[in-house]
């Protein structure tokens, strides 16, 4: 169940093109957005620009439409961020340079240097590269509730899902992420 205040905002948004009522869900949610597209992103360029045209769906979207109105503006939002991810990535598909692997986090062995490589590092190449193998859902899942640390109530909300549903997918992810650990 939404907040009362959210509720309130979100009605002077659709009754009267409220730009404030906008502004102050922005704030309220502007940095749990950055922080989910930035950890999907490869630069902070990138989830700039994608956290603008996310709200700005999202204000297209309740503006025009009133078949969601049940639901929380953290869920749109986030539900908006996935298909803008989508989206980005759709367009990126053919574009990928050293640079932007290096801006990504991924290490790119230097053939002048010996080659090896420290077993702290190896071990988180590892986890990211088992945890890029597994569904979205299940990334999205495991991001929210292991690196964000959010209830299963809060991810609830972004996934769109009701707790127990959260419950058995985190349960369902993590036991998928152990046969490539």
């Amino acid at each position: 169940m939404r907040s009362d205040r959210e509720q309130f905002l979100l009605f002077r948004i659709r009754s009267f093109q409220d730009q404030r009522a906008f502004a102050e869900l922005f704030l309220e949610h502007k940095q749990a957005l950055y922080t989910f597209l930035r950890s999907r992103l490869p630069t902070k360029e990138d989830a700039d620009d994608l956290l603008n045209a996310v709200f700005l769906r999202a204000w297209n979207f309740i503006l025009t439409s009133h078949a969601n109105e049940k639901d929380h503006f953290s869920g749109l939002i986030f539900h908006t961020a996935r298909f803008a991810l989508k989206d980005y990535w759709k367009g990126k598909r053919n574009e990928v340079s050293l640079t932007d692997m290096q801006e990504a986090g991924q290490d790119i062995p230097d053939p002048s240097t010996s080659g090896t490589v420290s077993e702290a590092g190896a071990e988180v190449r590892l986890i990211k590269e088992a945890i890029g193998r597994l569904s979205e859902e299940y990334q999205e899942v495991i991001v929210l509730r292991i690196f964000e640390q959010l209830d299963y109530d809060e991810i609830a909300k972004r996934m769109e899902k009701n707790a127990g549903a959260v419950r058995v997918t985190l349960h369902r992810a993590l036991k998928e992420l152990r046969k490539y650990v």
